[in-house]
């Protein structure tokens, strides 16, 4: 009988594609594909942001992202988008990514939830994955509930006249460049994110328009340790504020502040990212 042979180098073009078909099945490349499919199973997505050129980005293509940890939480808990910066600008845009490799939780809304950059390895995903998952399950029926109070709208002069006065009143802009506590004057004001600031100058104001994201109080001004700890969203104080990267963070006690400061890229590496009506009134 004639047994036929397939040459050796044969089987390994054979195979080659097959193996590269799997590890990447749980992976979407197609973002409008995937937004449909959060939508339908009503779970988070999560975009991966990288680049051919980008090396931790090829490092975690080889060291993360296949794993059989990540596949199977992939399978189950999110939507996971890989998005290639160079084909895709415009997505980069939309959610501010500025630095690669960038992993982001979104919900099918559009909303962030979570953000990190740089490598992480299959553990350090995995906590991220699931940390987006939980937030996803517990913040999102919260701000639902609460976005069907009388409060809303878009953010701009004339909107949310019940938005809450930043900062005690204090102007933003000089407090940033000159670290001097000024009052602001009620006339001259502006809404940025459904919170309002008050200015010394028309000047100020205008600074403050050009580079809101510079001046305003980081994670809505909420203490960011309460929020990494328990996913509540606790305005900070003005007596325990600081600056970090030039960027002011508010805190609601001075233990937390001490917390921050003495490790501070562990409240930040990864950032949750907050709207305006997760924000829990406190009195006082």
């Amino acid at each position: 009988m004639h047994v036929f042979r397939i040459p050796s180098i044969l089987l390994i073009f054979i195979a080659i594609p097959n193996l590269l078909s799997a590890a990447d099945a749980t992976w979407y490349r197609d973002v409008n594909q995937a937004w449909r499919d959060a939508e339908r199973t009503k779970r988070p997505l999560l975009f991966h942001f990288g680049a051919k050129w980008c090396a931790p980005c090829q490092k975690m293509e080889q060291l993360t992202l296949h794993q059989p940890g990540v596949r199977q939480a992939l399978s189950v808990s999110v939507i996971g988008v890989k998005v290639d910066a160079d084909e895709n600008p415009a997505l980069l845009k939309k959610f501010g990514i500025e630095r690669l490799p960038t992993d982001a939780v979104v919900e099918p809304s559009g909303q962030m939830l979570l953000i990190t950059n740089g490598f992480k390895t299959e553990q350090e995903y995995l906590q991220f994955i699931m940390r987006g998952r939980t937030r996803y399950a517990e913040v999102v029926p919260r701000r639902e509930l609460a976005s069907q109070s009388p409060v809303t709208g878009q953010s701009s002069e004339n909107s949310s006249p019940e938005a809450l006065l930043m900062l005690d009143g204090y102007c933003p802009v000089t407090l940033s460049r000159r670290r001097e506590w000024r009052r602001g004057q009620t006339a001259v004001s502006t809404i940025y994110k459904d919170q309002r600031y008050a200015f010394v100058s028309e000047e100020a104001k205008q600074e403050f328009l050009n580079h809101p994201e510079r001046y305003a109080p980081q994670f809505l001004g909420c203490d960011p340790v309460v929020v990494w700890n328990t996913d509540r969203a606790i305005p900070g104080s003005v007596e325990f504020g600081a600056y970090y990267d030039n960027l002011l963070y508010l805190f609601s006690t001075d233990e937390t502040r001490h917390q921050f400061k003495s490790n501070p890229d562990k409240f930040l590496t990864t950032k949750v990212v907050l709207s305006p009506n997760e924000i829990e009134r406190v009195y006082r």
